[in-house]
């Protein structure tokens, strides 16, 4: 099997696998527009513990919320503060079909088959580790 299609097969997996709770689905705009989604905004209640619960809940990246509003606390943003949630983006410039990935954006689009939408999919980047608790070398720089 060629290497394009196993990686293709085990994205598609991973996406079969993860909960759909974990994806935004957008309706596809017409093919001259690449907007999708609607901005959002929230207002921060007693409850919130900090920026990532929020993000969370609106299956988004706190780092994308900081970047929206910079003016508030990062760590624990005050009750009553008014909160941009950036849901509005632009599709990147490519075919809608299959799976894109976009990492300048840490985000996933998918486009399944057959239907008028696109599943988006927050993305994290972290650095290899060579698997053992508490160990802080990357792989291949292990001690001798």
């Amino acid at each position: 099997m060629k290497r394009k299609t196993m990686i293709t097969l085990a994205l598609l997996s991973a996406l079969g696998a993860s909960s759909a709770a974990w994806a935004v689905d957008y309706p596809l705009p017409p093919a001259n527009s690449r907007l999708i989604g609607q901005n959002q905004y929230w207002t921060v209640q007693e409850g919130d513990r900090n920026l990532q619960a929020i993000a969370r809940h609106f299956d988004t990246a706190a780092m994308l919320i900081l970047e929206a509003n910079d003016t508030i606390a990062p760590v624990q943003p005050k009750p009553g503060t008014q909160v941009l949630i950036p849901s509005q983006m632009l599709l990147p410039d490519v075919p809608r079909e299959g799976i894109v990935v976009n990492l300048a954006e840490l985000r996933l689009y998918y486009f399944p088959p057959g239907e008028n939408q696109v599943q988006v999919y927050p993305l994290g980047i972290w650095p290899v580790r060579s698997g053992n608790a508490g160990d802080d070398h990357p792989r291949g720089a292990e001690d001798p």
